[in-house]
């Protein structure tokens, strides 16, 4: 481990781990003091690295993750009593479920049940009910770019570990790397990761990704499965540093502190993270990647 980015990618490990353990234990009591023995971190300084890489408090994401369990449980089992979503969700009684419920969704889960319309959401078509309180300071700032339209030659790959697409991005192999690079040589732009659908968990078997490379205009491809257009538009984008494994730690912090409190309007286009050449993972003297998330 060595320079900055070795101790960035080191804390963002021990996150992931305590990560981990929170989604496998969502129904469990948990305590910070527990989910901070999984970081191998003392409480104190857990809570600290926790809103520093994640943008929110760890009381906070844990809640956030069992009401909107709560909610997509109740739109799905509809028969399911409320006692025992309640006690599936780590809540010790009803009425205390019934009173987080209001206060993240704005109606009661019996109103919710009859209504789903009538809750508080947030700008996602995937994961509307995945609410952030707002933060105590401001996340991520992106700087904001106008790009032209251009075409995205893609392969597609199904699943994410441990939080990450294509196994950690890195395990994409060379071979498909190369094969897309020779192929596309000089009218390839950017190797990038598209995602249209967030995963409902770290590990999650049936989100899709898609892995490929940007060209001002399509041409015949044996590399590609497949093409998709990206119209001419504005984009949010963020700095990400250090190893590709933890880009969806950056995606999370973007989503949940800066996309609940920005005054711009997401645009109903393809987020995608770009793949930058000759990555330094071991300082934090330039990025890595470039976290695209398309605005008005």
């Amino acid at each position: 481990m060595s320079g900055d980015g070795g101790h960035i990618n080191h804390t963002r490990a021990r996150l992931e781990r305590a990560l981990l353990f929170v989604e496998e234990a969502l129904t469990e009591q948990l305590t910070i003091e527990r989910i901070a023995r999984h970081a191998h971190l003392s409480p104190f300084h857990f809570q600290r690295l926790f809103m520093a890489h994640m943008g929110e408090t760890v009381g906070g994401y844990v809640s956030s993750r069992r009401l909107e369990y709560a909610a997509r449980r109740i739109r799905q089992a509809p028969d399911d009593k409320m006692i025992a979503i309640a006690l599936d969700c780590g809540f010790e009684t009803p009425s205390a479920f019934s009173r987080a419920f209001r206060r993240h969704f704005g109606c009661t889960p019996s109103q919710f049940r009859k209504d789903p319309e009538r809750a508080r959401r947030r700008q996602s078509p995937t994961r509307p009910f995945l609410l952030t309180p707002p933060p105590d300071r401001s996340g991520p700032q992106p700087a904001l770019s106008s790009q032209p339209g251009c075409e995205f030659v893609f392969r597609t790959f199904r699943g994410t570990l441990d939080g990450s697409f294509f196994d950690g991005g890195p395990s994409i192999s060379q071979e498909i790397r190369d094969g897309l690079i020779d192929e596309a040589g000089q009218r390839l732009t950017a190797v990038i990761g598209s995602f249209p659908d967030e995963p409902d968990r770290l590990n999650d078997s049936n989100v899709t990704g898609y892995f490929g490379g940007l060209t001002d205009k399509r041409y015949e491809s044996s590399w590609g499965e497949g093409w998709r257009s990206f119209a001419a538009g504005r984009w949010a984008v963020f700095e990400h540093f250090g190893s590709y494994k933890f880009l969806y730690q950056n995606w999370n912090r973007i989503y949940r502190t800066w996309a609940a409190t920005t005054d711009l309007t997401l645009r109903d286009a393809w987020p995608y993270e770009a793949y930058l050449p000759d990555p330094d993972f071991s300082g934090k003297s330039r990025p890595t990647a470039l976290i695209h998330i398309p605005v008005i």
